[in-house]
C-alpha cells in the first residue's frame, strides 16, 4: 500500500516468530506462509448450532471468496475467525498465534470489516483515521490516511461525521481504517453489497495492492462474485454451517465437468448434490 505509515514498535503489533502450527495444513505452493488456520470451529446460538466444525486455511497473498446462501453462517464464521465472537469449540491461529491463548497478538495481525461498520458519533472521518493511527502506534499516519481516503473518494468529506455518510461511504471508511494499520489478514463481510460499480473497482484495486505490496491475505463473503472474477484464488462453500467445498475456479469446473463459463451458482448446486449424497444425515 503506497504511503504506508511506519510503526514505532512493530514487535508489539507483528509476531516476529513463526511457531509450528499443530497438524499444519498442506498447500500446493510451499513458498507461501499460512496466515490464517482454523480447525473444528463450532458456534451455537442457544440450542441451535450454526457452525458445525468448520476447517479453513488462508495463505499469504491469497484472496478467497466465502460463498453461501443467506443464513449459511458466513458472518458468524468471519466473526469467530476474527475473535469478534467466541467459538464454542475449535482452534484458530493467525500468523502462528493462537486466537484463544494469544488473543492480542492474533488480533493485531487481522482486521474484520463488517457489513455495517460502526463509528463514534462525535468524531469526523479524519478524527477516526488519526485515532486509529495513535492507537496502533503509527507515525507518518497522515499521508497514508490521505492516500486511502482519496482513493476511496472520501477525502472531500473527511471532516464530516460518519453518521451523515451513506451505507457505501461508511463501508469505505471502515476499509480505509482497516488498511491503515497494515494487517496481515483482512476479513470482509459483503464488501461490494453497498458499493456502486466504480467504488467496487477501487476496492478491488486496493485489495490487489494489499496482496501484491504487502503479501496480505483476504477472505471476503459475497453474493456478487463469479468464477471468472479477477483476483479470486479460491471459492470456499458454506451451507447450513457446514463446509461443503474449497477449491480454485479451474478445479471446481474440472471436478464437476462444467463448461469454462460456469457460474458460482452452478458450482454450488453441484457441490450441494455431492455433499448431500455423501452426508445424507447432516445435509439438511
Amino acid at each position: 500500500m503506497s504511503k504506508k505509515p511506519r510503526q514505532n514498535a512493530p514487535t508489539a503489533l507483528i509476531n516476529s516468530t513463526e511457531p509450528t502450527v499443530s497438524n499444519p495444513p498442506q498447500f500446493p505452493d510451499s513458498n507461501r506462509d499460512t496466515v490464517l488456520y482454523a480447525r473444528g470451529v463450532r458456534k451455537s446460538y442457544g440450542a441451535v448450532e450454526v457452525l458445525h466444525g468448520v476447517d479453513f486455511r488462508l495463505q499469504a497473498g491469497e484472496r478467497v471468496a466465502l460463498i453461501g446462501p443467506n443464513g449459511a453462517g458466513k458472518s458468524t464464521l468471519l466473526q469467530c475467525l476474527s475473535g469478534w465472537q467466541t467459538m464454542d469449540e475449535g482452534e484458530v491461529q493467525v500468523c502462528g498465534s493462537d486466537l484463544t491463548r494469544e488473543e492480542q497478538k492474533a488480533r493485531a495481525a487481522m482486521v474484520l470489516i463488517p457489513d455495517t461498520p460502526n463509528f463514534y458519533q462525535s468524531m469526523t472521518a479524519w478524527d477516526h483515521m488519526l485515532l486509529v493511527g495513535r492507537f496502533h502506534d503509527l507515525v507518518d499516519v497522515e499521508p497514508a490516511a490521505e492516500y486511502l481516503l482519496d482513493a476511496l473518494g472520501l477525502w472531500s468529506v473527511r471532516k464530516s461525521y460518519p453518521s451523515t455518510y451513506s451505507r457505501g461511504m461508511k463501508y469505505k471508511l471502515g476499509l480505509a481504517l482497516g488498511l491503515l494499520i497494515n494487517p496481515k489478514v483482512i476479513l470482509l463481510d459483503e464488501p461490494t453489497a453497498a458499493l456502486d460499480p466504480l467504488s467496487a473497482q477501487v476496492l478491488w484495486r486496493l485489495l490487489q495492492e494489499f496482496q501484491e505490496e504487502d503479501n496480505g491475505a483476504v477472505l471476503l463473503s459475497s453474493h456478487q462474485v463469479e468464477l471468472d472474477t479477477e483476483g479470486i484464488d479460491r471459492f470456499f462453500l458454506l451451507l447450513n454451517g457446514n463446509k461443503i467445498g474449497d477449491d480454485t475456479p479451474a478445479a471446481w469446473i474440472a471436478r464437476y465437468g462444467l463448461s469454462t463459463g460456469a457460474s458460482v451458482a452452478g458450482v454450488f448446486r453441484a457441490a450441494i448434490a455431492e455433499f448431500t449424497r455423501l452426508n445424507p444425515d447432516i445435509a439438511h
